[in-house]
């Protein structure tokens, strides 16, 4: 049982909360001399005592400016160089209200400031009003339910994982641990009451009409926003938040890299690490795991998980989808049986789920158990359970008699032996976009826990024999509402072999690299990695043999054959491409000159290489 971890032990907000109620410079009071020059200089103010300025503070940097309240004000020297921008640091026209303001900073066409505390080369330039009112806690502590009607819920902070925020959502019966971490959330939502809001050092903000009760992060960038209330954007110079074009934020975290833009809507959610929000997408007391994009659809009351694909118009409700990996065609509309009843279901994908064009989702659903299944354009799925792992479900061209109008097809490990190139490419593509240094995702789709679904679907698939066809009501709970024909457990029995004794001859040819020679008794000894000692039984347990030299052949065999698939299954779509379209092929990479085709080749050479000079050392 996982233990919740303290969010009060996460100091990265709260040491900057901290550090923005103290002034980085000692401030003195204006002389006579200083406020003759700013009155002469269109600067009011009803009570110059309460403007107090750094030692080395320049009259000449600050124009047309109206102060108001208690105000402090930082060496205004040297310039502001960044996003294209190249100015002079000074303050004009503005109205100033109870603010601490540090050196260098441009602040210029901006009808308010109020209540904030601006750092060291901030830029703020054609915005409305900036404000905060004191005592705000920066949204910090909302709750995020996954069920619209509420239940299945977590609380949020700025350094919240997306690994904990997936663990609060399914507490595997550690009710009370939960209780205990939420109170432990609302505690940390305390400690963020402040007195001002807060723009980090380097931060740019322009043309944005309102932002309030906001912590802008140091480098993030907000240009052409409509609106930021109640904000966290967590920005440094690697890694910088940026909202821009038309986006509306409320009440919401916004991590290390995020992006939201392009008159999209954020509202109540956690946006983690290079999480981005495009194309008038609408994201609503959700969670977005990183490296995911939710684009023109609407996402609400979720959880989505790392690396999901959603570029089109589509609908994700009470969708809980922790390991993620997958793709929302258009036209998906997860959460569409409500029917009038309360929305209070759930639907929980599995990893690496492919939702195809205008399938729909009928709750409740569980595919946690059917990594990698595909659903064909078109398909409803009614409420069910499935475990059965990188299947394709489809509305079939022809059912047996005795099968329900309706019912789907399901095909079980189709993935593995037909399309094969999708989920290969993903799988280099994941590990080469992955911009995350917080979250460590095993982009592997074969390891340990899927290669384990494997062994028990097959298991199940070999008590089965006898019929035309297998269904979940009668013969297979395991398939949900679908139907499987003989002729498909057959293959997907063969399948699932193929790779999970590729899995295993894989570890071992990893063991032998990483040794730089082929140790005889490898096979037959016990190790302390986990994994390996998996793997090594998997070899024994398939009667693959013992010797490593046969096995490594073998191992290379059954990666060439796997090049092969890759190509074949590319090809197949090259093949129905130039049957319909008369120049499809001068338009388009045919299989054998596709990059990533030719890159797995070459990775396959090079593996018989380093085979062969192991098998001859």
């Amino acid at each position: 049982m996982l233990a919740y971890p303290d969010p009060l032990k996460a100091t990265h907000f709260l040491n900057a909360l901290r550090a923005a109620e103290k002034l980085s410079f000692p401030a003195r009071p204006l002389a006579d001399v200083e406020i003759r020059r700013l009155e002469q200089q269109r600067c009011e103010c009803e009570d110059w005592s309460l403007v107090r300025v750094a030692e080395e503070f320049r009259t000449d940097r600050v124009r047309n400016v109206r102060f108001r309240g208690r105000i402090v004000l930082g060496k205004l020297y040297g310039w502001v160089r960044r996003c294209g921008f190249h100015e002079a640091a000074g303050i004009e026209n503005v109205t100033l209200e109870d603010c601490l303001i540090e050196d260098g900073v441009v602040i210029r066409d901006v009808r308010l400031i109020s209540g904030m505390k601006i750092g060291h080369g901030v830029l703020i330039a054609g915005c409305g009003e900036i404000s905060h009112q004191a005592g705000s806690s920066f949204g910090v502590g909302f709750t995020i339910p996954m069920i619209e009607t509420g239940g299945r819920a977590t609380r949020s902070y700025p350094e919240m994982t997306f690994e904990e925020a997936a663990h609060s959502v399914r507490p595997a019966g550690n009710i009370r641990g939960l209780a205990a971490y939420l109170r432990r959330i609302d505690a940390y939502a305390a400690h963020c009451r402040s007195r001002h809001g807060i723009i980090q050092p380097h931060a740019i903000l322009v043309d944005t009409p309102r932002i309030e009760n906001s912590f802008i992060g140091s480098y993030a960038e907000v240009r052409a926003a409509q609106r930021l209330s109640e904000c966290v954007l967590l920005s440094s110079h690697d890694h910088p938040v940026v909202v821009e074009d038309g986006a509306i934020i409320r009440k919401s975290l916004l991590q290390w890299g995020s992006h939201v833009a392009s008159l999209s809507i954020v509202e109540g959610s956690l946006l983690c690490e290079y999480s981005s929000v495009e194309r008038h997408g609408k994201v609503f007391k959700s969670i977005i795991g990183p490296n995911t994009t939710i684009a023109e659809g609407e996402v609400t009351s979720s959880l989505i998980g790392p690396f999901v694909g959603f570029h089109h118009q589509a609908l994700l409700i009470g969708v809980v989808w922790p390991e993620g990996k997958g793709n929302v065609g258009y036209g998906c509309n997860c959460g569409s049986n409500h029917t009038g009843k309360a929305p209070d279901q759930e639907f929980w994908p599995g990893e690496g789920m492919f939702l195809g064009l205008g399938v729909n989702v009928k709750f409740p659903g569980c595919f946690t158990g059917s990594p990698y299944t595909f659903i064909a354009t078109g398909v409803t799925l009614p409420p069910q359970r499935v475990d059965v792992p990188f299947s394709l479900i489809l509305d079939p061209s022809d059912r047996p008699d005795g099968v329900p109008r309706g019912t789907n097809e399901i095909i079980p490990g189709w993935v593995l032996s037909s399309n094969l190139f999708a989920i290969m490419r993903n799988e280099r593509k994941f590990a080469a976009r992955d911009r995350a240094f917080r979250t460590r995702t095993d982009h592997r789709i074969l390891r340990e826990d899927t290669i384990r679904l494997l062994l028990a679907a097959r298991q199940s698939l070999s008590e089965l024999h006898g019929k035309d066809f297998y269904t979940g009501e009668k013969d297979w709970p395991a398939l949900g509402a679908h139907f499987m024909t003989e002729r498909s457990r057959l293959r997907a029995i063969e399948t699932y072999t193929f790779f999970i004794q590729f899995y295993a001859l894989q570890g071992l040819f990893g063991r032998v690299r990483k040794a730089g020679r082929i140790s005889p008794g490898l096979v037959k000894r016990k190790s302390a990695c986990v994994e390996w000692d998996f793997q090594r039984q998997l070899i024994l347990q398939e009667g693959l043999g013992k010797d490593p030299t046969v096995l490594l052949e073998q191992y290379r065999l059954l990666l060439r054959k796997i090049a092969v698939n890759i190509e074949e299954s590319k090809a197949r779509d090259d093949r129905r491409g130039i049957q319909i379209i008369p120049d499809y092929a001068d338009h388009h990479f045919q299989a054998v000159e596709n990059p990533f085709v030719r890159q797995f080749y070459q990775e396959v050479e090079q593996i018989e290489e380093e085979i062969a000079d192991l098998s001859a050392g």
